[in-house]
């Protein structure tokens, strides 16, 4: 009994670490969408298509939400100290950097 309980567990922490592992980098991908979206501002006009739109969209209001969640769920685990076991380190650290970035441009951009 004790055998198949333990294997439900793994199985419920797999999940987890592999949710974990897809939205950081939904919201990194997110992350590359605003920085791209904010270097459209600086670049000579473009036709905008359904591509350069979907790029908007992902950077100006995915990005927000995305990464805001996935560093509440990473204040989480680093609480828990068990961050490192889900998410490759580096990925975590850029993550948070675009959220200052973020907070900086909802802040000061007009």
């Amino acid at each position: 009994m004790e055998e198949s309980y333990s294997r439900q567990n793994n199985g419920i922490l797999r999940e987890f670490m592999l949710k974990t592992a897809f939205l950081s980098r939904v919201a990194f991908l997110c992350n590359c969408c605003l920085v791209l979206t904010w270097l459209l501002r600086y670049l000579p006009a473009i036709e905008y298509g359904g591509f350069i739109a979907t790029i908007i969209i992902a950077g100006l209001v995915l990005s927000f939400i995305v990464n805001g969640l996935v560093n509440i769920l990473y204040a989480g685990l680093l609480l828990r100290r068990r961050l490192s076991h889900y998410v490759p380190v580096w990925l975590a650290v850029v993550n948070f950097l675009f959220l200052i970035v973020q907070f900086y441009l909802i802040v000061h951009d007009p």
